[in-house]
């Protein structure tokens, strides 16, 4: 049985430990708690503009080199920021890549899939049936002509991947020893499940006191309601490292709004952010986490006298989807 220190990890794909910056204007603007940003955004190479599934694919890419796979295989929606992170990482590796998207052929690629496309990787759409049964036969066809592929699910979210979430806490511990700042709560967008499952074990393994705010943006995970496949990578994580512990967060559920839908309240966090301290933050999972931060700091509903962190996930390339980008051109008169 392995331990959580004793999985291969691609050290080179991830830029580590990602800064934290206090965001004094949304502090004072609204008049609560102390608001801290952590840049899981800015965690490449291969690219700046990564996110946070690069942390999942340290562990993921070194498990499939230490295997010999010559081929990474994974799959998502039409904008996955986790697609796009994975065909960066098998570029900068050296490694094939196939990815399965969830849907018919669009006419045309922008955002990350034009990115995926851009970086060589080998794209496929499901059309009528899963994506995950389109990836199954993939894996499939690839083993029957001798290939060593390996593959995972949307999000990175296995047991694997959720290692980099788990060592997320050693990371910032260290962190608030060094800048005198001790966060009490973190808060972060999940929909596959991955990182939450990371983060939850990670406090208590590592023994942070603060709380974590898990919001919710997607109602199906894998096939499977949301929570039920959360509770799914926490029982793997538990089997598969032997680890007796009961990890414990906040859930706030967005997901009855649907996955990829941004409301009112989401455009007006995304504006807060963009307005007064120039970050971009995507409509799809970072809008999510800040605006249910922004609405407790408001409403006082955190402790003015508390340190509040949110992660900063990334997205970038998702301004750029024909369906988002009125979202940003619509912030300021041009």
């Amino acid at each position: 049985m392995p331990d959580i220190y004793s999985v291969p990890q691609a050290k080179s794909i991830c830029s580590i430990p990602t800064p934290v910056y206090e965001l004094k204007t949304l502090t004072k603007i609204l008049g609560g708690a102390r608001i801290f940003i952590k840049r899981d955004d800015m965690n490449g190479p291969p690219n700046e503009d990564s996110g946070n599934k690069t942390r999942k694919l340290r562990y993921l890419a070194g498990e499939a080199l230490s295997q010999a796979a010559d081929t990474l295989i994974t799959e998502g929606g039409l904008q996955s920021n986790h697609c796009r992170q994975t065909a960066a990482v098998a570029r900068k590796l050296g490694l094939k890549c196939d990815i399965i998207y969830g849907c018919k052929r669009p006419a045309f690629l922008d955002g990350n899939a034009l990115l995926v496309a851009a970086l060589g990787a080998r794209i496929h759409f499901s059309g009528d049936v899963s994506r995950i049964e389109k990836r199954r036969k993939i894996v499939e066809k690839y083993k029957s002509e001798g290939r060593k592929s390996y593959d995972f699910g949307a999000g990175g979210s296995t047991s694997t991947g959720a290692l980099g979430y788990i060592f997320f806490f050693e990371e910032l511990m260290k962190q608030e020893q060094e800048s005198g700042v001790q966060f009490d709560h973190v808060f972060h967008c999940s929909s596959s499940g991955g990182t939450e499952a990371g983060l939850v074990f990670g406090k208590q393994i590592f023994g942070w006191r603060g709380t974590i705010h898990s919001v919710v943006n997607d109602p199906v995970a894998h096939g499977k309601h949301h929570r039920e496949f959360a509770q799914i990578i926490r029982d793997d994580i538990k089997s598969r490292y032997n680890l007796n512990v009961t990890p414990v967060n906040e859930v706030h559920d967005f997901s009855e709004e649907g996955y990829g839908e941004t409301t009112l309240e989401d455009v007006e966090s995304i504006r807060m952010f963009m307005i007064h301290e120039g970050i971009y933050i995507d409509p799809v999972y970072g809008a999510k986490s800040a605006r249910r931060m922004l609405e407790m700091v408001r409403n006082k509903d955190i402790s003015p006298d508390d340190n509040v962190l949110i992660i900063h996930t990334g997205g970038h390339p998702t301004m750029q989807h024909e369906r988002y980008r009125s979202i940003y051109s619509g912030i300021n008169a041009w």
